[in-house]
């Protein structure tokens, strides 16, 4: 209403002076985006005291020169926080709908202001007080179906006839918990959607069974091979149905602890060095793809189909993989600083060969040619980066294009058949559009939770069951117990409760402990069922 009441009288201003002010006046502090450097959001909903925010129109412009220019998204946080607060009092999110489509061009323009991290656009209140909450999630996720409905019918490249309205098509906006609450609505849409047609079908055809499950049955000591067999017995479509193991001979009823169980041997052993799919890169501590491994492409596309299936089961596995993987993933090209998280070494190499000086010492001091050399089964192999590369020595002018092509061999081209055949598998259960909100970090910290353990948070988090309370003795002795230990100790009794040392994305809250009395006061030790948390 405060900038309803400016912009009439600035219209009856320019009226009476019969030409446009040289500045807009600034809104009022409440609302103050003025302060910003920012471009006008889209034309907002008409009338009424629900009108889309809409910035006054300032001259906006990437940084130029050697510095960079600044960007300051507090203004828009705010303003997004007040409105988030106040619809639950009966107030409207449409103006901040608005504001999410001016971050959005200020998100756009991050690779140039370098100083600036992505997790400043996380809102706080909007993922909190509303993303949280099942309703606003719902309804939010209607109207990202809405949204892609559109982008699809305007078709590639051009704009849809109306902006986007769901907060999820600004995912910037989303914190990775609540992008893995979407991602987790999508998967139960997208079972429900199979068992549907599998019930459609059943009808049709007279069929007296409809499996709801994945269930795979495997042996302990075939566990691989079996795998296998049963990937390749299954339709793509099974694999987004909730997956329950049974190994062969073993009694337990898989309520999620024999599933967690399966993961952790599969991907030990398929993970494994010794296996010959990745080899451990020593500086970085990380796994990559063997590029010389003689596994066939079936291997690198069941470690690619699990880790999509842990996903969509929520699964938490310890994978060290580099970042350059999930850039990957999310189609984005290896750079060099993805080689500094596989090669540190290698890549500072690379970049003292960018930054040598005097240029014209460049191919007497480092004496490289457009040929690369590496050792496999005491054979030394070369590969050519360029036609006769060879022949072709690394000067001034050309440095740059060796480096591009040096880490566009290493990162791609090398594995490209053993990365290919994973990202395969990976997109059979993973190829939704929930899964492209997430950025590579983000992805990462899904399928790998979040290695930060926050135990105030586990102990905010948990219940209490057959009379204990949360002022119980032997409750308050507990947990000064856990509070005094070290980070392996507290790992150790993670994995002990829930089957695995990391928390999950949304935090250690999300792992809902529950504590219970184990019979009358006894010398047993405390037992667990880490299907439950229990």
């Amino acid at each position: 209403q405060q900038q309803q009441q400016q912009q009439q009288e600035e219209q009856h201003e320019q009226q009476e002076q019969q030409q446009p002010p040289e500045q807009p006046q600034a809104p009022s502090q409440q609302t103050d985006a003025a302060a910003l450097p920012l471009p006008p959001a889209p034309a907002p909903a008409a009338g009424g005291a629900g009108q889309a925010f809409s910035p006054p129109q300032h001259a906006w412009a990437p940084p130029g020169g050697a510095g960079e220019a600044p960007m300051d998204v507090g203004a828009l946080q705010q303003l997004v926080a007040v409105r988030t607060y106040a619809q639950a009092g009966g107030g409207t999110l449409e103006d901040v709908r608005g504001a999410a489509r001016v971050m959005a061009m200020l998100e756009a323009a991050l690779p140039s202001h370098p100083s600036v991290g992505y997790e400043e656009f996380y809102n706080e209140a909007l993922n909190e007080e509303y993303l949280s909450v099942w309703e606003g999630r719902k309804h939010e996720f209607g109207l990202w179906i809405r949204d892609r409905r559109d982008t699809a019918s305007a078709g590639e490249g051009r704009e849809p006839a109306r902006p986007a309205s769901s907060f999820i098509s600004y995912p910037f906006l989303l914190t990775p918990a609540s992008k893995a609450a979407v991602l987790e609505t999508d998967a139960a849409m997208q079972m429900r959607r199979e068992m549907q047609n599998e019930y459609r079908e059943a009808l049709s055809t007279g069929a007296q069974f409809v499996m709801p499950y994945l269930v795979m049955r495997v042996r302990r000591d075939h566990i691989v091979q079996d795998t296998i067999n049963f990937m390749v017995a299954f339709d793509d479509a099974e694999f987004k149905k909730p997956l329950k193991i049974i190994f062969d001979g073993e009694e337990g009823v898989d309520e999620g602890g024999v599933r967690k169980e399966y993961f952790q041997v599969m991907t030990a052993q398929l993970l494994d060095p010794n296996f010959g799919m990745f080899k451990v890169c020593e500086e970085s501590r990380t796994l990559w793809f063997n590029s010389d491994s003689l596994e066939s492409e079936r291997e690198f596309e069941l470690v690619g189909l699990l880790l999509g299936i842990a996903i969509y089961n929520g699964i938490i596995l310890d994978c060290r993989f580099p970042m350059v993987v999930y850039r990957k993933l999310q189609g984005l090209a290896p750079t060099l600083d993805d080689l500094e998280g596989v090669e540190p070494s290698l890549a500072h190499g690379i970049r003292q060969l960018l930054a040598h000086e005097p240029a014209e010492e460049v191919e007497d001091a480092f004496g490289f040619t457009f040929q690369i050399s590496y050792e496999v089964f005491g054979e030394v192999r070369s590969i050519d980066l360029r036609e006769g590369g060879g022949d072709v020595p690394v000067t001034a002018d050309n440095r740059a294009e060796f480096a591009e092509r040096y880490v566009e061999w290493l990162l791609s081209r090398a594995v490209e058949r053993q990365f290919g055949a994973f990202e395969r598998g990976f997109r059979k259960v993973c190829g939704g559009a929930a899964l492209e909100l997430f950025r590579p970090e983000e992805l990462e910290l899904l399928l790998c939770g979040n290695p930060t353990l926050d135990f105030e948070e586990l102990e905010r988090g948990t219940r209490y069951e057959d009379g204990y309370t949360r002022d119980s003795p032997t409750i308050e002795d507990f947990w000064a117990v856990v509070h005094d230990m070290s980070e392996e100790q507290k790992r150790l009794l993670l994995k002990f409760v829930t089957g695995s040392d990391r928390a999950p994305i949304e935090g250690l809250a999300k792992v809902g402990m529950v504590i219970s009395r184990n019979g009358d006061d006894s010398d047993l030790l405390p037992t667990s069922h880490s299907c439950f948390s229990h």
